[in-house]
């Protein structure tokens, strides 16, 4: 999903925002921060839009940790997988 919202500044150098989704927010990644906005998808998030989940072949999630996940997101009925591809 791609969001590009208009970001201006005013003349006393104020942050503008217009045709956004939410306010903007920021994450710390590695040495840099990066912003986002959040998109709220909690009236459609389900197992009819997410079915099958395949975890790659460097995955190290927790197993029953990751289930917990998806249950608590009400996934309750996607399944996942791990992947038989190599990166090879």
């Amino acid at each position: 999903m791609i969001h590009i919202p208009h970001i201006m500044g005013d003349r006393d150098n104020n942050t503008i925002l217009s045709t956004n989704i939410s306010d903007i927010n920021y994450i710390v990644k590695g040495n840099s921060i990066s912003s986002y906005f959040k998109f709220d998808l909690s009236k459609i998030f389900n197992s009819k839009l997410i079915p099958e989940i395949v975890l790659g072949p460097k995955n190290f999630l927790n197993i029953n940790e990751f289930g917990t996940f998806l249950s608590v997101n009400n996934l309750t009925k996607t399944t996942f997988r791990p992947s038989k591809a190599t990166y090879r």
